[in-house]
């Protein structure tokens, strides 16, 4: 359940999640754990998080097979912020010696 805001007390995050040659990541999970808000990319990596109180949050992106990032977003009231991610795959196997 989201956290009930004082109407024009909140923004909205928004952005596009890619790995590191620049492919979009559908399916993504954008969260801000604190909150218990998030999203999950489209087919254009894209994702938008709405009725974010205002203040700065940590904003975390899971995808399987990538390390996790983390960003800090400041919202203000009744604006729009754009956060990007840009994923890095987890390093899969270690060549045995």
């Amino acid at each position: 359940m989201a956290p009930l805001t004082v109407l024009g007390q909140s923004g909205t995050i928004t952005g596009q999640v890619t790995d590191s040659n620049g492919d979009v990541l559908p399916g993504a999970n954008v969260v801000i754990q604190a909150l218990a808000l998030g999203s999950s990319t489209n087919t254009n990596g894209e994702y938008t998080i709405d009725s974010v109180p205002v203040g700065t949050h940590s904003v975390e992106v899971l995808f399987i097979g990538f390390v996790t990032v983390t960003q800090e977003a400041t919202v203000a009231s009744g604006q729009t912020v754009t956060l990007d991610f840009q994923l890095v795959r987890v390093p899969c196997c270690s060549t045995p010696s």
